[in-house]
């Protein structure tokens, strides 16, 4: 084999060795790109909450979904499908991780979703119990039992109960999950999807947090 041949067939074994890993890579950019473009009413309030794209080839490496967050890396964003219910459910989710101390192994529920609880803490293993602090609120409360007093005195004070009014009047459905003490998660359905939802939604995560 002389040596345009080789240089050749090398050639064609490196293409061969290659074209799976940039077939991958276009299917990775391409999903994000269509993740992007469901967000397209939620990205300018977003942007000027003071959240930025998160790179692809940085999700790649962290081997995370986020696709916004904030500089400080306190607040991000991912949009996670997730299944419920016998017949399996599909919801989209805004899904918003929050990065701060705070008393964890808790779940609050708007009555949308009070029956797939189960679902949604599947993967826990908490020796629960139903607090019914927000019950005036029409919202479920489910807390790990030895974390239950200080959940319960802090779920008391009155400024919660008014940062969840707007959330109850508009009749949003929605969770919030700690499964750690480090950071919670708070996920409101995709659709419908409007610019007054994602307005309402960051300033609850806000005012939460």
């Amino acid at each position: 084999m002389d040596f345009a041949s080789s240089l050749l067939f090398n050639l064609m074994i490196l293409l061969m060795c290659l074209l799976p890993v940039l077939l991958l890579g276009w299917l990775v950019w391409s999903n994000r790109k269509r993740e992007q473009n469901k967000l397209t009413f939620l990205i300018p309030l977003l942007e000027k909450a003071g959240f930025r794209p998160v790179q692809l080839l940085e999700s790649i490496f962290k081997r995370t979904t986020e696709l916004y967050q904030t500089p400080s890396g306190n607040f991000s964003l991912s949009l996670l499908p997730e299944y419920y219910g016998e017949g399996g459910r599909r919801i989209e989710f805004v899904h918003f991780t929050v990065y701060l101390p705070h008393p964890s192994k808790f779940l609050i529920c708007s009555p949308s979703l009070s029956q797939y609880t189960g679902s949604i803490l599947y993967e826990t293993y908490w020796k629960s119990t139903t607090l019914n602090t927000l019950s005036p609120l029409g919202l479920q409360v489910i807390c790990d039992h030895s974390n239950a007093e200080r959940i319960r005195r802090r779920l008391e004070q009155p400024v919660f109960q008014q940062i969840f009014l707007p959330l109850v009047q508009s009749r949003e459905t929605f969770y919030i999950l700690s499964d750690s003490d480090v950071f919670f998660s708070i996920a409101f359905p995709l659709q419908p999807s409007s610019t007054q939802r994602g307005a309402l939604w960051l300033q609850f995560v806000r005012q939460f947090s």
